[in-house]
């Protein structure tokens, strides 16, 4: 997620962003402590955050250190500087208030509680704001002319707790409680343009039919073969995007009519080969337009 701010600093900091970037969440090296700094602000700055919780009416009670605010920070921070304890993090945000000279930085406990008191629909608002505020990305994010974005799914492992675990569902043979992020990505850089979290238990298909009015018109979208069915496949060509999915091979099964109705004539990018059949091994990965 690369900013035009950060472009400007010096060479060997870039390229150690851009190595990160590329190594994805599983990559085991970690940022120099200068450039997860810059990236800090680019995640969510004290204007977005405050616009964030403006949004959603959230007040703070009463005036103190971990106010939403600093609390939204201090939790970008961790994900940021992940090797670091609540306390080292928690100082580089408080650093510049001034109850904090005197009252001394806030302990764990205390960012817990914090945590507890911001809403969750503050958390998605920020996760909305920032996913809309996109930088400018490179011609290697583009295809044919359009944005190359893709949809994939994940899961996670959460907290062992018995609230946990009366939310999400806990895989067979499993030892923690899962949940399931379905996102839709610029595939250039990273950048997360939409996404929906829940239970492992929900399937990637259900959460990722909540993302297809997401797809834009200048884009080419890729998904993996567990996402296509036809039905979900012309919600998505409605949205004018270009298209570029894998399916499944199949036998021939029976085509309902609400399909074939819609099918183009001769059928380009589509699985229906008569007005009765459907053969989805016949579907090529194709960028068009059903």
């Amino acid at each position: 997620m690369v900013s035009a701010g950060l472009v400007h600093q010096p060479a060997d900091q870039r390229e150690a962003l851009r190595a990160a970037v590329l190594a994805g969440p599983a990559g085991f090296g970690v940022l120099d402590e200068r450039v997860a700094g810059w990236l800090w602000p680019v995640l969510a700055g004290p204007e977005l955050i405050g616009r964030a919780q403006a949004e959603v009416g959230h007040v703070d009670g009463r005036r103190r250190v971990l106010t939403g605010a600093v609390t939204a920070m201090i939790v970008l921070g961790l994900c940021l500087f992940r090797r670091e304890s609540v306390g080292v993090v928690t100082a580089r945000v408080t650093e510049r208030i001034p109850r904090v000279r005197v009252e001394g930085v806030p302990s764990g406990s205390a960012v817990s509680k914090a945590r507890a008191r911001v809403p969750a629909a503050v958390w998605e608002q920020l996760f909305l704001a920032a996913a809309a505020d996109a930088p400018p990305v490179g011609a290697e994010s583009y295809a044919f002319g359009l944005l190359v974005t893709a949809i994939d799914g994940t899961v996670f492992d959460l907290a062992d707790t018995a609230e946990m675990r009366a939310g999400f569902t806990t895989p067979t043979k499993g030892r923690f409680p899962q949940a399931r992020m379905v996102a839709l990505v610029a595939c250039g850089n990273r950048w997360l343009l939409a996404a929906r979290i829940a239970s492992s238990g929900v399937s990637e298909q259900a959460l990722a039919d909540s993302l297809i009015s997401k797809l834009r018109p200048d884009t080419i979208n890729l998904a993996d073969r567990g996402f296509f069915s036809m039905d979900r496949w012309i919600r998505a060509t409605a949205t004018g995007a270009h298209l570029v999915w894998r399916v499944k091979n199949g036998a021939r099964r029976a085509c309902p009519p609400v399909w074939t109705g819609r099918c183009p004539t001769p059928p380009r990018g589509s699985c229906c080969t008569s007005p009765t059949r459907c053969s989805l091994g016949a579907v090529k990965p194709v960028a068009t337009r059903a």
